[in-house]
């Protein structure tokens, strides 16, 4: 009882005294836990920060005066551009062009076993033709009435859509799997994509706005769509025809078109 005693006693002198108890010592052993568990958390928070943040592709030569584009906070696009008289959501009528591989790059080949066989030499032709796919549905599937045109023309009230594939960034299955493993492997995996576009009117050909973006799949502990070479760029370019028309048929200029979220609990 001598030693408890003591110790009880010990600590009712430190409550009588309050400033005393700053003075007490964390033994050094703690001290160097809390150390590595700051710096391993501080760690995780600038990895994710880094795998989450997505920077601007380079633009090609696809899109004329691109200093005239710049970030507008209240569409989804890294860069765009709007003639201030252009009235985009007066048209329901839209003819989409074959998409362009205006200077398009494909990335991420190591390791992979599209280089191997060969087929990543027709990947961008795939990709060019579901990017013009996946915009024709979401027009069409607007409940506001879209007609989208077969062949381009000059009819009142028409507009053109001109994509350009930037640059294609694969996913990388092994890598992937090799992430379950050892913790953090995935990273190396970053899949992405990068587009540009223009919206012209068909009648005049007076060029009314001009957008550019880069992006990639969302952060998530469960990536499923990472184990598919294509399906994160598939989903993206869902996105991305689903935000255009609502950046199109928005009426207030101001009208925020959301982003998708950087972090998902599960991606498909």
């Amino acid at each position: 009882m001598g030693p408890l005693w003591t110790a009880c006693e010990a600590c009712r002198n430190m409550e009588k005294n309050p400033d005393r108890i700053d003075s007490f010592k964390i033994p050094p052993r703690n001290r160097i836990v809390r150390s590595i568990i700051k710096g391993a958390s501080a760690l995780v928070g600038v990895m994710f920060a880094l795998v989450s943040c997505t920077f601007p592709a380079k633009p090609t030569g696809f899109l004329k005066d691109p200093p005239k584009m710049k970030k507008d906070e209240s569409t989804s696009y890294q860069r765009s551009w709007t003639n201030p008289s252009a009235g985009l959501s007066k048209y329901r009528k839209v003819y989409l062009a074959p998409v362009a591989l205006h200077e398009a790059r494909l990335r991420n080949m190591s390791w992979n076993s599209r280089n191997l066989s060969g087929r990543q030499k027709t990947d961008l032709q795939m990709m060019s033709q579901l990017l013009r796919y996946e915009f024709a549905t979401a027009f069409s599937e607007s409940p506001n009435g879209w007609r989208v045109l077969d062949q381009p023309g000059k009819e009142a009230g028409s507009i053109g859509i001109e994509l350009n594939v930037v640059e294609v960034a694969t996913s990388r299955p092994v890598v992937e799997l090799i992430g379950i493993f050892i913790p953090g492997g995935g990273i190396l995996n970053r899949p992405s994509m990068a587009i540009e576009g223009r919206v012209i009117e068909m009648k005049s050909g007076e060029v009314l706005a001009k957008f550019a973006d880069r992006e990639k799949p969302p952060t998530s502990p469960l990536s499923i769509s990472q184990f598919q070479y294509y399906k994160v760029h598939r989903n993206l370019m869902r996105d991305w025809a689903g935000q255009t028309v609502k950046w199109i048929e928005r009426t207030n200029p101001k009208e925020k078109v959301w982003d998708v979220l950087p972090f998902a609990l599960i991606d498909f």
